[in-house]
């Protein structure tokens, strides 16, 4: 047992742990390795049970995947938060989702785990969960002994570890001087003088921000492109004397307004949102009490590749090679052949196959590779997106629209494979 671990359970021994996770494989491990950490690990499959077990054991941290059935890991720690605000909350993800963290963050969640979890900051996130913890009992110890000073200076510090856990920059002032900028910020901030953004008033005016609401902002980076943030404006009250403390955090999009930018490029006229779709009754149960036996075997068939249609483009966005390729044709293929079974989405389906064989048989030179991988995460997200809505995971979102949107995305592939180099979007630093 190495030296990192036995810290690590010195550090945890006395706490417990909520785990809801829906894949089993998954589940097995990351339950192996935190029961050799904490007190006792609580497992769950699923949102649902992970709340029912919350309510009964009260733990002292939870961790919980997103995409689960019954209950979202995102509708659990709302739910979690809402009755236990200071239990911390990790969040497990396979890819980054804008949507996800923005909801995310509204939610309050405390930190962030990516797919494949990694082991070293697995241990770091832990360490630092459990640190918060520590430092919220010394807190109501230090509010009982009204130690206002000391009160302040914890609570500044507790502001400075949550920051360093957020994946995003974030930015804090205090009487209109920086207090602290975490990692992230440095990294964004990197090609301005410090000096600059050292008075809140100097960073507000610089950057035209409205201090009472979220705003999309454009930022120069060090090679001379742009990225692109929301900026949520946050204030913050710490310490017995309720001192105000004014937070900046930044999330990048810019990966996502690029995609929307190229993507938009071949959308269809006749598109709709899907939160507010022309006809609000066209769920995924509604069409699929209509569909026969075989057609639903066929669709029970697609879960596994659903499970991996978006784990295999972001792979070959990492790291393009022929074998992922030809794996995301036969993938798109599969899914074309089951939407052409399906009334009003064989055009959708005819798309795909089309594609297919274009994703197969057209060269892509090392030029291309980026934007193809681009158009080809989006394409997998959307079908991704449409098989959870359709099997009724997502009962607020009608499956409707994702006719225009999966054939729109496969045009948008397409163009990547066949047309010259587009400038759309050339200003702008991709991750």
């Amino acid at each position: 047992m190495n030296e990192e671990l036995l810290e690590l359970q010195a550090m945890c021994g006395t706490y417990t742990v909520l785990y809801a996770e829906d894949d089993a494989q998954t589940q097995e491990v990351m339950a192996t390795v935190l029961r050799r950490i904490f007190k006792e690990v609580y497992v769950a499959d699923d949102g649902a049970m992970g709340l029912s077990l919350f309510e009964q054991y009260h733990p002292d941290i939870v961790i919980t995947d997103i995409q689960m059935p019954k209950k979202n890991g995102l509708e659990m720690a709302h739910a979690i938060k809402t009755h236990a605000p200071n239990t911390p909350v990790v969040i497990t993800t396979a890819f980054n989702e804008e949507r996800y963290f923005l909801e995310a963050i509204e939610r309050g969640i405390d930190a962030f785990l990516f797919k494949p979890i990694d082991r070293t900051k697995l241990f770091q996130t832990l360490q630092k969960s459990v640190s918060l913890l520590a430092y919220q009992a010394k807190s109501k110890e230090l509010e009982a002994l009204k130690k206002l000073h000391e009160i302040n200076h914890a609570s500044e510090e507790s502001i400075q570890n949550l920051a360093n856990l957020l994946p995003f920059p974030a930015l804090f002032y205090k009487d209109n001087a920086l207090i602290f900028l975490n990692t992230q910020a440095q990294r964004t901030f990197e090609h301005l003088s410090i000096e600059s953004i050292q008075q809140e008033t100097q960073f507000v005016s610089r950057f035209n921000i409205l201090k009472d609401k979220k705003q999309k902002l454009k930022i120069p980076t060090t090679s001379g492109l742009n990225r692109i943030y929301w900026l949520y404006p946050n204030a913050l009250f710490v310490g017995l004397d309720l001192c105000l403390v004014q937070a900046y955090i930044f999330v990048d999009i810019t990966l996502m307004e690029y995609q929307k930018l190229r993507l938009g490029a071949h959308a269809l006229p006749t598109s709709t949102k899907r939160t507010q779709p022309s006809n609000p009754s066209f769920h995924g149960d509604t069409l699929l009490q209509s569909l026969s036996k075989e057609v639903l075997q066929s669709l029970e068939e697609i879960r596994e590749l659903n499970e991996f249609v978006l784990t295999f483009a972001f792979d070959y966005g990492r790291k393009p090679n022929d074998a992922l390729r030809a794996k995301l044709a036969e993938i798109y293929s599969a899914y074309g052949t089951m939407l052409h079974k399906l009334s009003d989405f064989e055009a959708a389906g005819e798309a795909l196959k089309n594609l297919s064989k274009l994703l197969i048989h057209t060269p892509i030179s090392t030029e291309q590779h980026p934007r193809v991988a681009l158009a080809l995460q989006s394409l997998s997200e959307e079908l991704f997106e449409w098989y959870t809505a359709l099997m009724g995971m997502k009962r607020d979102v009608s499956i409707d629209t994702f006719k225009q949107t999966i054939t729109a995305a496969c045009l948008h592939v397409s163009a990547e494979l066949n047309e010259p180099k587009s400038s759309l979007g050339d200003d702008l630093e991709i991750p």
